[in-house]
C-alpha cells in the first residue's frame, strides 16, 4: 500500500515537473516572440526616417543650390533651357532643381571633352558617339585615345513630301589621336566620309551598313595608334638611354636613322619608317677602338663614317690596346655580326639590344 502511494506522488511530481517546463518554454517563446516583433518595427521605423532625411536633405540642397547657382547657370539654361530663363510660367523649384541638374550634367560632360582637348561645340545633337582606344604595352595600358562621332539626322528626298522619312548620318567630328594617324585616309577607306546609316525605322539596316564598317573602322584605328604608340616609345627610349652616344638623322620620307653603339664594339644604324615599331634597314659594323680618331665636338658624325667611343686618356695607353688586341683574338667577329643583324630583324629594338650585348659579353668572357 506504501509502494503504491509513493509511485503515485512520484508520478504527480513528474506530471507538475512537466508542465512547469512546457509553460516555461511558452513563456519564453512569447518573451521572444514580442522582442522580435518589436525590433522588427523599430528597425522599419529607422528606416522611414532615414528615407524622409534624405528626402528632406537632398531636397533643401538642391533647392539651395538653385537659389544660390541660379545666376551662374544662367548662360547655361540659356543655352539648353531656354523656356526656364525666358518663361515667366516656369516653376521656380522643383521643376528649375531638375533642369539645373541637366545643365549640370551638360557642363560635365564639356568640362570632361575639354579635358581631353575636345571642343563640344560642333556637335550637332546631344547623343555622341565616343570611340576609345586603350593601348596595352606589356600587360599595362600606357594611353588612351578618343575619337567622337555625331549622328546627323536629315529628312530623306527619297520619299514624297507627305510622307517624309529622316535618315540619320554619321560624321567624325573630334578626336585626340596624333598627327600620325592617317585619320582621314582610314575613314574614308572604311566610311566613305559623311556615312547614311538610312531610315531611322529600319534598325536592322543600322548593323549591315553601319555596325560592320564601324567596327573594320575602329579596328584598324586601333592598330594604327598600337603601332606609333610603339614607334614614338622605342625612339624615346633610344634617345634617352644612348646619347649622347647616337645621332638621328631625319629625311624627307618620314624615315628616321639611329645610329648607336652597344658596348663600344659594334655601331649601329637603324632605318625606321613612320608608325613601324621593327626597323627597315639595319647596318651592324664591327669598331677598332684602337684606330679611333679623336672627335671632341662630336661622336658621330655621319652614319658612312666609321667611329667609335674611346676616352682620350685611353687611347695611348698601351694596356688599353693589349686588351683590345685580346678582345678581338677572342670574338668572332663575323658571327657577332650576322646574330646583332638577325636580332634586330627579329626582335623589337628594346629586347634586341639587350640580346646583342650579352652576346658581346659571352664571346668576351668565353
Amino acid at each position: 500500500m506504501n509502494n503504491l502511494q509513493s509511485a503515485l506522488q512520484k508520478k504527480e511530481l513528474v506530471e507538475i515537473h512537466q508542465g512547469f517546463l512546457q509553460k516555461l518554454a511558452r513563456r519564453q517563446a512569447q518573451q521572444q516572440s514580442s522582442r522580435l516583433r518589436e525590433l522588427q518595427q523599430r528597425r522599419i521605423a529607422l528606416q522611414v526616417k532615414i528615407a524622409e532625411t534624405k528626402q528632406t536633405h537632398t531636397s533643401g540642397r538642391l533647392v539651395a543650390q538653385d537659389e544660390s547657382s541660379y545666376e551662374t547657370d544662367r548662360p547655361y539654361l540659356r543655352m539648353w533651357h531656354p523656356e526656364v530663363v525666358d518663361s515667366d510660367k516656369a516653376d521656380p523649384s522643383i521643376p528649375l532643381a531638375q533642369r539645373l541638374q541637366e545643365v549640370r550634367q551638360q557642363r560635365t560632360l564639356a568640362a570632361a571633352y575639354r579635358l581631353a582637348g575636345i571642343s563640344l561645340l560642333p556637335c550637332v545633337s546631344k547623343e555622341v558617339l565616343a570611340l576609345r582606344f586603350d593601348i596595352s604595352w606589356q600587360g599595362r595600358f600606357v594611353a588612351c585615345y578618343h575619337c567622337f562621332l555625331d549622328a546627323v539626322s536629315t529628312a530623306s528626298r527619297r520619299r514624297s513630301r507627305q510622307n517624309p522619312a529622316q535618315e540619320l548620318y554619321l560624321r567624325l567630328v573630334q578626336h585626340t589621336l596624333p598627327r600620325s594617324i592617317p585619320l582621314a585616309r582610314i575613314w574614308q577607306k572604311h566610311m566613305g566620309g559623311m556615312v547614311s546609316v538610312g531610315p531611322l525605322t529600319e534598325p536592322d539596316q543600322w548593323r549591315v551598313d553601319w555596325m560592320e564598317p564601324l567596327r573594320a573602322f575602329a579596328q584598324e584605328l586601333y592598330r594604327a595608334c598600337y603601332r606609333d604608340w610603339v614607334h614614338q616609345q622605342i625612339i624615346h627610349t633610344i634617345r634617352q638611354h644612348w646619347d649622347p652616344k647616337m645621332t638621328v638623322i631625319k629625311h624627307e620620307d618620314d624615315t628616321q636613322q639611329f645610329n648607336f653603339h652597344i658596348a663600344s664594339r659594334l655601331r649601329v644604324r637603324l632605318d625606321f619608317q613612320a608608325m613601324s615599331d621593327r626597323p627597315s634597314g639595319i647596318v651592324v659594323r664591327w669598331i677598332h677602338t684602337r684606330k679611333q680618331r679623336k672627335h671632341p665636338s662630336s661622336l658621330l658624325r655621319h652614319h658612312s663614317d666609321i667611329l667609335a667611343i674611346s676616352d682620350d686618356e685611353d687611347e695611348d695607353n698601351p694596356k688599353i690596346q693589349q686588351q683590345n688586341d685580346n678582345m678581338d683574338k677572342k670574338i668572332d667577329r663575323e658571327n657577332v655580326l650576322n646574330e646583332a643583324k638577325e636580332f634586330f630583324r627579329r626582335l623589337p629594338v628594346l629586347e634586341a639590344i639587350p640580346q646583342v650585348s650579352k652576346l658581346i659579353t659571352s664571346q668576351m668572357e668565353a
